[in-house]
Order: structure tokens, then C-alpha cells, then sequence
């Protein structure tokens, strides 16, 4: 099944996150091998797609979403702009997305959706 770009009468509201992407070395695979608490995994993504600017000072954190556990916030080592990397915490289970945000806290998977996230998946 696929879709026609163009071929449905009337577009959905969503929006569309800039995006997020992970740029840790991976093995050329539909599945990738599960990432356990230690590991790091490094991201990249452009700032000037964001929706609301950004001070070059401010802490960015990816927030690690699934339906297993509750949010982990974790704060980003950043490195040259658009880019920076995380070390997986111990207890994130299943199958988990990352959202960038300026959150460390605080917020739920409502919040995120509404007004926290900077990119997404």
C-alpha cells in the first residue's frame, strides 16, 4: 500500500517537526541492534527550522518516549551547532522515540506534543 502525494481531497492538521536525526554509526539493516544504558547516541538537526528560536546557551535535552517507561529527559552534550550526543540512561525499555526540547522536566507526552518539541521523529 502506498500513498500518491497529492491524491487525497483534503490534508490532514498535522504538523509536520522538523527533524531529528540520529547520526551514530549503524549497521546497513532494517533492524538495528537495541541500545543499552551507557550507550551513546549522537544526533544532528537544524536550528533554523525550529519553530521557535533558540539562545546558543540554551540546554537541549532529547526526551526518550514509549509506551514501556515514562519519559527520560536527557540533557544534550552538544557539539558543533545542530548536532550533540546523549548516554542512554539505565531503564529505557522497549521500543523508544527522541524528541529534541529545551525540557528537562516537567512536561508529558501531551505537553511535548502540544508546545515542546523542537524536532522529532
Amino acid at each position: 500500500m502506498f500513498v500518491v502525494p497529492g491524491s487525497c481531497p483534503q490534508d490532514l492538521p498535522i504538523i509536520k517537526l522538523p527533524k531529528l536525526n540520529n547520526t551514530t554509526p549503524m549497521k546497513p539493516s532494517d533492524i538495528q541492534t537495541p541500545k543499552d544504558g551507557g550507550s551513546t547516541i549522537s544526533f544532528s538537526w537544524d536550528p533554523s527550522t525550529f519553530f521557535v528560536k533558540q539562545n546558543d546557551g540554551t540546554q537541549l535535552y532529547i526526551a526518550l518516549l514509549n509506551q514501556v517507561t515514562m519519559i527520560s529527559f536527557v540533557p544534550i552534550a552538544k557539539t558543533p551547532a545542530g548536532s550533540g550526543s546523549i548516554t542512554v540512561p539505565n531503564g529505557v525499555a522497549g521500543v523508544a522515540f527522541a524528541a529534541l526540547t529545551t525540557f528537562g522536566s516537567g512536561v508529558d507526552l501531551n505537553g511535548l506534543t502540544a508546545f515542546g518539541t523542537l524536532a522529532g521523529p
